[in-house]
């Protein structure tokens, strides 16, 4: 018997892998948890012709896709089948070339509930629909996953003689439409080179950042830890002091309020509207960035404060008063 939700995304192809797959995941687990059960179209397994029977079964559409050609193709097919659809925007407004910006906002007007997951985007979203919504990204975890014993064994012997160890992470090496690297690592990979003291833990879950360093003979000081192979990032922000998420552009990053959940502070860049305790600093700007470094030391010692933003029945009540 199917379910009379449909959502449209994909899962993590390696555990703990991939902001937006992670969100399908939990919420997939999270709604169980809460007795209300979904189907999933995994739209990057299934041919596309495909897709049409599992939209016409269901009477709601749910879509978690980041290509805007995408988003406006699966709302204009929920409105051609007379499907309510909600679209959750994993991501800033904005943060596209024309075509693309433009195409996302006709997805916002036209899609039946639209979901933003900050501040900005919500405003805007909100002049396009105003039944847009703005409800966090963050799931907590079912459970925090698992570190290879190697690894493990590698980050604490690095942590011996040093002051603070770092962690960050990026799910693939990534450029935006002006070239520039989107999750900041090559600057982070040249600034903890020059400061040896500190530990500096990578989360390289694609492993694109190994190749991409080795194929240009870029060296990696014993102070930085790049993890190239499957594994948990809430693992590795267990084993350190303070997350760093230094973007380009960003929607509501999952891995910081991983990091709240753990209780460890969080150095981000202020691209886009931030948690309230997060030190800020410009993307890339190693003058604001140093600043914040030898802040480090007292700042690990105020905890930040998680906030249950109950994003499941927030969505769970959006799917009622649809049906």
């Amino acid at each position: 018997m199917k379910t009379p939700v449909l959502i449209i995304g994909t899962l993590p192809q390696t555990a703990g892998i991939g902001g937006v797959t992670i969100h399908i995941e939990r919420l997939l687990a999270s709604l169980k948890q809460n007795n209300f059960t979904v189907d999933l179209c995994n739209y990057k397994e299934l041919p596309y012709w495909k897709q049409i029977k599992p939209i016409l079964q269901h009477k709601i559409i749910h879509i978690h896709v980041s290509n805007p050609i995408l988003r406006i193709f699966y709302v204009l097919l929920a409105s051609i089948f007379f499907k309510k659809s909600i679209l959750t925007i994993h991501g800033n407004i904005g943060r596209f070339g024309i075509l693309k910006n433009y195409l996302d906002r006709l997805a916002i007007k036209f899609c039946t509930i639209p979901i933003l997951i900050n501040q900005h985007s919500y405003e805007i979203g909100l002049t396009l629909n105003k039944q847009a919504k703005f409800i966090s990204a963050f799931l907590p975890p079912i459970e925090n996953g698992e570190l290879p014993p190697s690894i493990e064994q590698i980050i604490k012997n690095a942590r011996v003689g040093k002051i603070i160890t770092f962690a960050t992470n990026a799910s693939c090496r990534k450029l935006n439409h002006l070239g520039q690297e989107v999750y900041g690592i090559d600057f982070l990979i040249d600034y903890f080179n020059h400061h040896p003291q500190y530990n500096l833990l990578i989360s390289d879950s694609s492993g694109e950042y190994s190749s991409y360093y080795l194929k240009h003979n870029i060296t990696l000081n014993k102070n930085i830890i790049l993890i190239s192979q499957p594994h948990s990032f809430l693992k590795v922000l267990e084993h350190s002091d303070i997350m760093i998420r230094n973007t380009q552009t960003d929607g509501d990053a999952l891995s910081i309020k991983e990091a709240f959940y753990l209780n460890k502070n969080v150095f981000a860049s202020n691209c886009v509207d931030r948690p309230l305790g997060v030190y800020l600093f410009e993307y890339n700007n190693e003058k604001e960035f140093d600043n914040l470094i030898l802040q480090a030391n007292q700042i690990i010692k105020k905890k930040p404060t998680f906030q249950n933003e109950d994003v499941i029945n927030q969505i769970i009540s959006i799917y009622n008063n649809l049906l």
